[in-house]
C-alpha cells in the first residue's frame, strides 16, 4: 500500500489509538490515514518529533554523507496497558533533520525475517542497506528493502508481518511520505509480495491509478506487445490497491485458458472457490462477484481468449456493477466502455552520458537493478555507461529484453554484450525456471502472440518488416500484398488489426498516424518472412517498396524550395531510413551462382540513384553529413562510365554529378568539386535543355564564388542571363539576381549588389521559395553589416534564422547565427557574440562544412580580442589557418592570417605580427575581392604603424582608406582609426601637411559618430590623443613612443 502526504501534514505525535487496542491480545491492524505514521516532519524547523510504542528503533540516514543515527525513545507496547499507565511510559525525542535525509520505521517482522538456515536479517543488515540507498527516492528505498528481505528469506515461509515506513525530507512543494505495508497472508488478495523491486513507470502508475479511482470506469485494458511489462505493472497496481477496495484485489493468469469455461475456472481458483455442480464456471464467477464487496479483479494475458470477453467480462460487469476490471492483453477486448491504456517502452537515452544523467532514464535504472541481481559487484560507471545506454536504446526500452540482457552481466560486461545484440534472440534468454516459457526468451514472448494471428495478419506483419523506422498508411497500401488470401480485408484494416493486437505501434504526426514495428518485432517478422516467402515474392515486395518510396521522395524533393518546404523536408526526413534501405539494396553487388560478384541490373541501379539524388538536399541541410558523400560516390560508381547512357540516364547522371559537386565543395574538396562541375556542365550542354544548361551555369558560378573567383563567377551568370529570359521562371530569376549580388559584394560593387538582392527577395517572396529566400535575406543582411547599417542587418539575420529554423535547415541556421554575431560584436555585445560564434563553429564542424568553420573560428578570434583574451584569440586564429591551408583556399587563408596577425599584435609584439599580414596580403590580392583586401590592409597598416614601419604603413593605409571610401564605408569607426594611423605615419615620414589634413578629417568623423551615437571600438580610440593635436609629431613621439624621422 502506498500513501502520499503533502508537506503540510505535520503535527505532534498522536497516540489516540491506545484505548482502542487495550484489552485482549490484539491482532494486527492496518490503517491508511495519519495514525499509521508515528512521526511527521516539522518542515519549518527542520526537526522530527517521534514517539515509540514499543517498536523497533527508527533509523535516519543523511542523504549526502550516508551517516546513520538511531532514535529509540521509551514507551510501552501499544494496547498492552491502561491508558494512563501507557501515557506515563511514553517519551518523545526530537531530531534535527536536513533536506535529503531518509527516515525508516519498520516492524520486527522485517529485522527478524529468517531464511532456511534460521539466520535473521537483523537490524545491522537493515541499517547497512539504508546507508547504501540513502540517495534513492522513498519509493525506491521501500521497494529495494522489501526485495532484499524477500531475497534473504528465499523459500522459507514468512512468519510475521512486514511493515516499512519510509520518509524522505526533500523540502519541496511535492514532498511526500511513502508508506509501504507488505500484506500478511490474511489480507484480501492472492497477490504475494513481489520478489523483485518495481523500477520506473512512475507516470504510468499514476495515470493507471487515476483510471482505477474513476467511478465511471469499470474496465481498463492495458495493451502493448510482449515484453513491455504489462503483467508486472498490473501486479503492482493490484498489490497497491488491495486496501483501497473493501473486497480486496485479485489476480488471475489466463495464459493457459482457451475458452470461457477456462477463464471461469482460473478466476475461481484465484478466489479459492472450489468448482462444483453443473453450472458453467463463468456463471459461478458472476454469482461470486455479486456476493462480494467491491473489489479489483486483474485478468492477465487475455489476448488468446478475446472472443470470449463478452461471455465473461461482459456478463460479470452486468451482474456485478461494483467490480472493477484491470485487464492486460495484446489486443483490445472490443467491449463497450472499455478504456485502453497503451503501455509503451521505458524511456531510453538517445546517446551516452554520465552515470548520474543516465540513471534518470527508467530503462537504464532497470538494467542496473537487474544487473546487480545477476552480479552483486556491478556498478554503472563512466567506462560502461555508453555501452549500457546503447543496449537500452537497441532494445527499444522493452523491459523484458532489458531484464534478459542485464541477467547476462553475470558473465559479460556491457561492452562485451553490445556487439552480440545482433543475435538478440540467442542472447536474450533466461535460466530462471520460475518464469513462464513465454517470458524465458524474447523470441518466446513474441511467438506467443504471433501464433494467435490469422494467416492474412501474419502475412501483413511479415511484409511490414521491410519498413524502416515507420510508414504511413498509403505506403502500406502500396507495398503490402494480401491478394492470395480470400478472406483478407483491405490493407488499412489489416494494419488496424495489427495495431489493436499490439504488433505495430502508432504515433501521431503532422501528416497523420505513422505506424512502426518495435526492433525485436521487426526482426522476428523479417525472419518469418525469409522462412515462409519464396524468392520471387521477396523480390516483388522489395520492388514495390522501392518503386513507392522513390516516386514519393522525388515528388517531395521537387517541393523543397516552395511554400511547402517545411512539410517536404519533414516528410523526407521521416522516410530517410527507408530511402537508405533502397539505396543499400539497389546498389549492392549480387552473388552469382558460381559465387562471383556481379553488378545489379540497370533497373535496380536506376532506383538506387534516383533515391540518392532525391535525398541529397535533405542530407545537406539536416544530415547525417557523414553519409552524404559516400552514398553519392557509390551511386556514381554503380552508374558506370556513361558511354552508353540513354537520355534519361544522362539527365540522372547530371543531377547526381551536381549533388557530388556541391557535397565536395561543402567539404572543402574544391579540386574534386571543380571536376564534377566541369562534367556536369558538359552533360548539360550535351542534353541541351535550357533548364539544365541554366542550372549548370548557376552551379559553376556558385563554385567560382566559393573559390574567390568573383569576376569569373559573373561571367557564368552573364551566360545564364540569356537562358533565364527564355524560361520565364521567377525562382530561377531570383536565384540569378542573388548569386550575381554575392559576387558584386566581394568586388566592392555595393550599390549594384543591394539592388540585385532586393530584386531577388521580391521574386522569391512572390514565388513562395522559402529555402532560397532564407539565403537571400541572410546575404542581404551581411551587406547591410558591411555598409555599417546594423539595425537593417540585425532584422535581416533574425528573419533568416527564423526561416531556416522553420525549415529545419541546421546549416543555414548556423550560418546566419554566426553572421548575426558580427552585428552583436559591432554593437559591443561581445559575450553574446562569442557564444553565437562558438555555436556556429561547432555546428559547422559537425556538418563537415570546413570553410564555414574556418570563418567562424576567425570571427571568434576577433571577438576574443575584444574581450582581451589574447591567448584564446591566437588559438582560434591558428585553428582557422590550419583548416584554410588544408583546403588550399587563398581567400580563407588570408582572413585566417589576418586574425592571427591581430592576435599577435594585441599581445604587444607588432613586429612579430608582420609576416602573417604580409602572407595574408599575398593570398588576398589574386582573389580580386576588394572587401577581403580592405580587411587585410586595414589590420596590416595599423600593425605597421605600431611597429614603426612608417613608410610602408603610409602605402598600405592609403590603399586601405581608398578601398574603404570606394566601397561607401566612410564615416565609420574603422575610417577614423585608419586616418588616425595614417596621419601618425605621415607625420613620422615628414608628410606634415597630409598628416594634419587626415587628422582633421578623422576628428570630423569622430564628431559625426558621436552625434549619431554610433558604436566606437575602444581600440580605434587609441589614435584620439594624436589626431586631437592635428598630427603634431612631437606629441606623437612623447605619447606613442614613435620615433620621428
Amino acid at each position: 500500500m502506498i500513501v502520499e502526504y503533502g508537506p503540510d501534514d505535520q503535527g505532534e505525535v498522536r497516540l489516540q489509538v491506545n484505548p482502542q487496542y487495550a484489552g485482549p491480545a490484539p491482532r494486527l491492524y492496518y490503517a491508511e490515514d495519519a495514525p499509521v505514521s508515528e512521526s511527521s516532519p516539522q518542515l519549518k524547523e527542520q526537526t522530527l518529533t517521534c514517539a515509540r510504542a514499543g517498536h523497533c528503533p527508527m533509523f535516519v540516514a543523511n542523504g549526502h554523507s550516508q551517516a546513520l543515527k538511531q532514535s529509540a525513545p521509551g514507551g510501552m507496547v501499544l494496547g498492552m496497558a491502561a491508558h494512563d499507565m501507557f501515557q506515563r511510559s511514553l517519551a518523545e525525542e526530537t531530531l534535527q533533520v536536513e533536506p535529503g535525509d531518509v527516515m525508516l520505521l519498520y516492524t520486527d517482522g522485517v529485522s527478524e525475517t529468517a531464511n532456511a538456515a534460521r539466520e535473521e536479517f537483523t537490524e545491522q543488515r537493515l541499517s547497512e542497506s539504508l546507508k547504501r540507498l540513502s540517495q534513492a527516492t522513498a519509493r525506491e528505498v521501500a521497494e529495494r528493502l522489501e526485495a532484499e528481505v524477500a531475497a534473504f528469506r528465499g523459500q522459507a515461509p514468512q512468519e510475521d508481518d512486514l511493515t516499512l515506513l519510509v520518509l524522505r525530507y526533500n523540502q519541496k512543494a511535492d514532498d511526500s511520505v511513502l508508506i509501504r505495508l507488505v500484506k500478511p497472508a490474511v489480507a484480501q488478495t492472492n497477490l504475494a509480495a513481489p520478489a523483485t523491486s518495481f523500477v520506473g513507470r512512475e507516470r504510468e502508475l499514476k495515470d493507471l491509478s487515476g483510471l482505477l479511482r474513476d467511478d465511471k470506469l469499470r474496465l481498463v485494458t492495458i495493451t502493448g506487445p510482449g515484453g513491455t511489462g504489462k503483467t508486472r505493472i498490473s501486479q503492482q497496481l493490484g498489490y497497491d490497491f488491495v486496501d483501497r477496495f473493501p473486497g480486496g484485489a485479485w489476480f488471475a493468469d489466463l495464459s493457459e485458458a482457451t475458452s470461457a469455461e477456462g477463464i471461469g475456472h482460473t478466476v475461481l481458483q484465484a478466489f479459492g472457490v472450489p468448482v462444483a455442480g453443473q453450472e458453467a464456471p463463468e456463471q459461478v464467477v458472476a454469482s461470486v462477484l455479486e456476493q462480494r464487496k467491491p473489489l479489483l479483479l486483474v485478468l492477465d494475458n487475455f489476448e488468446q481468449v478475446v472472443k470470449y470477453a463478452k461471455k465473461t467480462i461482459g456478463l460479470w460487469r452486468q451482474r456485478a456493477p461494483h467490480v472493477r476490471f484491470l485487464v492486460t492483453s495484446r489486443a483490445l477486448l472490443g467491449l463497450e466502455g472499455e478504456r485502453e491504456f497503451v503501455l509503451g517502452p521505458l524511456p531510453s537515452p538517445a546517446a551516452g552520458g554520465t552515470p548520474q544523467a543516465l540513471l534518470q532514464y527508467d530503462a537504464v535504472k532497470l538494467f542496473v537493478e537487474r544487473a546487480r541481481q545477476a552480479n552483486s559487484r556491478f556498478e554503472l560507471t563512466a567506462a560502461n555507461s555508453e555501452a549500457v545506454a546503447r543496449i537500452c536504446a537497441e532494445l527499444d526500452g522493452m523491459p523484458l529484453a532489458i531484464e534478459l540482457a542485464a541477467a547476462r552481466c553475470a558473465i559479460l560486461t556491457p561492452e562485451q554484450m553490445l556487439p552480440k545484440l545482433k543475435q538478440r534472440f540467442s542472447l536474450l534468454r533466461s535460466t530462471r525456471q520460475d518464469l513462464p516459457a513465454r517470458q524465458q526468451t524474447l523470441e518466446g514472448a513474441i511467438d506467443w502472440s504471433y501464433e494467435l494471428l490469422s494467416d492474412w495478419e501474419k502475412a501483413a506483419f511479415q511484409q511490414a518488416w521491410i519498413f524502416h523506422e515507420g510508414f504511413f498508411l498509403d505506403a502500406a497500401e502500396s507495398v503490402i500484398d494480401l491478394g492470395e488470401f480470400a478472406d483478407a480485408p483491405l490493407v488499412m484494416d489489416a494494419i488496424q488489426s495489427l495495431r489493436e493486437k499490439s504488433f505495430c505501434r502508432v504515433r501521431q504526426t503532422d501528416f497523420g498516424p505513422r505506424f512502426s514495428l518495435y526492433v525485436a518485432l521487426r526482426e522476428f517478422a523479417s525472419q518469418a518472412w525469409a522462412k515462409s516467402a519464396p524468392a520471387d515474392k521477396r523480390r516483388a515486395l522489395t520492388r514495390r517498396f522501392a518503386d513507392f518510396y522513390v516516386k514519393y521522395a522525388e515528388g517531395w524533393n521537387e517541393r523543397i524550395d516552395t511554400r511547402d518546404a517545411a512539410e517536404a523536408l519533414q516528410r523526407l526526413e521521416l522516410e530517410r531510413e527507408n530511402l537508405f534501405a533502397i539505396q543499400d539494396w539497389a546498389l549492392r553487388d549480387e552473388k552469382a551462382k558460381g559465387g562471383a560478384e556481379q553488378a545489379p541490373e540497370p533497373e535496380r541501379v536506376e532506383l538506387g540513384v534516383r533515391a540518392t539524388v532525391a535525398i541529397a538536399d535533405l542530407l545537406r541541410m539536416r544530415g547525417p553529413n557523414a553519409q552524404r558523400l559516400p552514398r553519392l560516390q557509390k551511386a556514381l560508381a554503380a552508374m558506370g562510365d556513361g558511354s552508353r547512357d540513354t537520355p534519361p540516364w544522362a539527365e540522372l547522371r547530371l543531377r547526381l554529378t551536381w549533388a557530388l559537386a556541391r557535397a565536395c565543395s561543402d567539404l572543402g574538396l574544391y579540386d574534386l568539386a571543380l571536376k564534377f562541375d566541369g562534367e556536369a556542365t558538359l552533360l548539360a550542354e550535351k542534353i541541351g535543355r535550357p533548364q539544365l544548361r541554366f542550372d549548370a551555369l548557376m552551379a559553376q558560378g556558385g563554385l567560382r564564388n566559393m573559390r574567390g573567383q568573383f569576376k569569373e563567377a559573373l561571367e557564368s551568370y552573364d551566360r545564364a542571363e540569356a537562358l533565364v529570359a527564355q524560361l520565364g521562371d521567377r525562382r530561377r530569376q531570383g536565384l540569378l539576381a542573388s548569386s550575381r549580388a554575392t559576387a558584386q559584394v566581394e568586388l566592392g560593387e555595393f550599390a549594384r549588389a543591394i539592388e540585385n538582392y532586393r530584386v531577388a527577395e521580391s521574386l522569391l517572396r512572390e514565388a513562395g521559395c522559402r529555402l532560397s529566400l532564407a539565403g537571400v535575406v541572410g546575404s542581404k543582411a551581411s551587406l547591410h553589416y558591411y555598409r555599417n547599417e546594423p539595425e537593417e542587418a540585425l532584422r535581416g539575420f533574425n528573419e533568416a534564422v527564423d526561416l531556416a529554423q522553420e525549415l529545419g535547415d541546421r546549416a543555414s541556421v548556423a550560418r546566419n547565427v554566426g553572421n548575426r554575431a558580427n552585428v552583436l560584436r559591432q554593437r559591443g555585445q561581445f559575450a553574446e557574440a562569442l557564444k553565437s560564434f562558438t555555436e556556429a563553429e561547432s555546428v559547422s564542424a559537425e556538418l563537415g562544412k570546413k570553410a564555414w568553420r574556418a570563418t567562424f573560428l576567425g570571427n571568434r578570434s576577433g571577438c576574443l580580442l575584444d574581450l582581451n583574451d589574447f591567448a584564446g584569440a591566437l588559438e582560434a586564429a591558428t585553428q582557422a589557418e590550419a583548416v584554410a591551408r588544408e583546403l588550399k583556399d587563398g581567400a580563407m587563408l588570408a582572413r585566417a592570417l589576418t586574425n592571427k596577425g591581430n592576435a599577435i599584435a594585441a599581445q604587444g609584439d607588432c613586429k612579430a605580427s608582420l609576416p602573417s599580414f604580409e602572407e595574408a596580403e599575398k593570398q588576398a590580392r589574386p582573389t580580386g575581392s576588394k572587401r577581403l583586401l580592405l580587411t587585410v590592409l586595414s589590420s596590416y597598416g595599423l600593425a605597421l604603424t605600431k611597429a614603426l614601419e612608417f613608410a610602408r604603413a603610409v602605402q598600405v593605409l592609403n590603399e586601405a582608406v581608398d578601398l574603404l571610401e570606394g566601397q561607401g564605408q566612410g564615416q565609420t569607426s574603422l575610417h577614423f582609426s585608419l586616418l588616425g594611423a595614417l596621419s601618425a605615419s605621415q607625420s613620422s615620414v615628414g608628410q606634415n601637411i597630409e598628416a594634419e589634413r587626415n587628422a582633421s578629417l578623422a576628428m570630423s568623423i569622430l564628431e559625426s559618430l558621436k552625434k549619431k551615437q554610433a558604436q566606437i571600438a575602444e581600440r580605434d580610440l587609441e589614435w584620439l590623443p594624436f589626431v586631437q593635436r592635428g598630427g603634431n609629431q612631437q606629441y606623437m613621439a612623447q605619447t606613442m613612443n614613435f620615433t620621428p624621422r
